[in-house]
């Protein structure tokens, strides 16, 4: 059995029942050791199942020919492999085909983290980016961004779970969320990276009850308690800025495409970075209906970009168009 668990920590709960586990700290041991450990321990008993938990750190400390020597000298080991990130980390194309071809890769980011997971989560999180734990949590969203900033889906996530932890332990009904939670509210939005909260303030406003702001609108007690967070918060006049400042982004994107395929160098460094980017995209799709029912005077369609934005690199990447073709297109 090998298996690999990315984007998350792995929780040692789901390991089968009365299998005899060996834990390895990856932060605390030079590869040379974590391979001595396996393939000695290895050659007493063949039912040991090693869990390597912060895979990251051996990622950032060793060549990826010399993490490949080790995985094949182990391969008739019972391995389980947690790393804090995504697969992508992984440079060497060889390496990361090797985990692909012969490892289970489950990807934790696609599962809701359990609440009794939620403190691991977060504090090897936390522990990886050198952030005190008795930080207030305005301090941590703080640094968060500021560490990772170049992350998205990364810090997004621990953001979203850091946040949705302490507003929802303060906040399990809609009538609980008093003055003194609106004003936290008001004092991170103000704070720290301003799309990022207010992506997670819009996710708040739809998790509870509803799963769009159409049925918000059926409900009165809610669309209120809404408006009145919206007008608290001044987001009423903060969302045209907010996605003039998106419409800009992206308009600028295209126009780096259209300047590096005019010369036809660095295409392939320009399309690699489109992951984040498409990424980026794909998150704000959700909130543009939402959003055009929030603000009161349209002045563009931001939705039709985002939307031909998005099929054009479906187009290219199926070989039915061109970047250059598609660019002029989008530009004009």
């Amino acid at each position: 059995m090998k298996k690999l668990y990315i984007n998350g920590v792995f929780d040692s709960s789901d390991l089968p029942k009365g299998a005899k586990v060996k834990k390895i700290n990856c932060a605390e041991y030079k590869i040379e050791e974590i391979e001595e450990i396996v393939t000695q321990q290895n050659l007493f008993s063949k039912n040991v199942l090693f869990l390597l938990y912060n895979f990251d750190e051996l990622l950032e400390k060793n060549n990826s020919k010399r993490i490949l020597m080790f995985l094949k000298r182990a391969e008739n080991s019972l391995l389980i492999i947690n790393m804090l990130n995504g697969i992508n980390q992984i440079k060497d194309e060889s390496l990361k085909q090797f985990f692909k071809d012969n490892f289970e890769i489950i990807d934790l980011s696609k599962a809701p983290i359990k609440k009794e997971r939620l403190k691991d989560f977060v504090d090897a999180f936390l522990s990886k980016y050198g952030i005190e734990k008795n930080e207030t949590i305005e301090k941590v969203i703080e640094l968060v961004v500021k560490k990772v900033g170049n992350n998205l889906i990364t810090a997004e996530k621990v953001l979203d779970e850091i946040f949705f932890d302490q507003v929802e332990n303060g906040a399990a009904e809609w009538e609980n969320i008093d003055e003194g939670m609106i004003e936290y509210f008001v004092s991170i939005y103000k704070e720290v990276n301003q799309f990022v909260v207010a992506n997670l303030f819009l996710e708040l406003l739809l998790r509870k009850e509803t799963n769009s702001f159409e049925d918000i609108k059926r409900v009165n007690r809610n669309r209120e308690l809404i408006l009145r967070y919206l007008e608290m918060m001044e987001l009423d006049d903060k969302l045209d800025e907010l996605w003039g400042l998106i419409f800009s982004q992206v308009v600028a994107l295209i126009k780096i495409y259209d300047q590096y395929c005019r010369f036809g160098d660095r295409v392939q460094v320009i399309a690699n970075n489109l992951k984040m980017n498409s990424y980026r995209v794909m998150m704000l799709m959700r909130f543009v209906k939402n959003l055009d029912y929030l603000i009161k005077h349209k002045n563009f369609s931001i939705s039709h970009l985002l939307s031909s934005f998005l099929e054009s690199e479906i187009r290219i990447k199926s070989g039915f168009s061109t970047y250059i073709k598609e660019i002029e297109g989008l530009v004009d």
